[in-house]
């Protein structure tokens, strides 16, 4: 991030600024529990402080609104992200359904090995690494 102090954890409308997302869409997201901020606020009139990974988070939320999910969906792959520590990996995998999804991902080869269970309905694959990227760059 940059490298002033107040950049190391950004509030809602630094980190809207940055995402360019309207300051009050992202207060609603986390209003309404789709994004958690890793500080949040302690006390009434003091202020949601984010870190890196919560802007990563904000940004593949917007990505999965913009590709048409609702909300709810997006906010559930934002939590199976964040759950299964899947900061890192280059590619999320989800179904759109509570169904079972088994991938792993072989760079060397470009291959995306997928299995899923019986009660499978849709997949959502996105190149989370990509987002990352755009993400650092806007931070350096």
């Amino acid at each position: 991030m940059h490298e002033d102090t107040d950049m190391k954890n950004p509030t809602i409308a630094e980190a809207a600024g940055l995402l360019e997302i309207e300051t009050g869409q992202l207060r609603e997201w986390i209003s309404r529990g789709y994004i958690n901020p890793a500080f949040p606020a302690t006390r009434r009139g003091s202020a949601n402080m984010l870190d890196k990974e919560n802007i990563y988070q904000i940004a593949l939320f917007d990505h999965l609104l913009k590709l048409g999910l609702s909300r709810v969906k997006a906010a559930k792959l934002i939590r199976v992200q964040e759950e299964s520590h899947n900061q890192y990996k280059e590619i999320l995998v989800s179904p759109l359904s509570d169904s079972k999804v088994h991938s792993a991902v072989n760079q060397k080869k470009s291959e995306l090995m997928i299995s899923t269970s019986k009660d499978f309905d849709d997949l959502f694959v996105i190149n989370f690494k990509k987002i990352r990227n755009r993400i650092d760059e806007i931070l350096s």
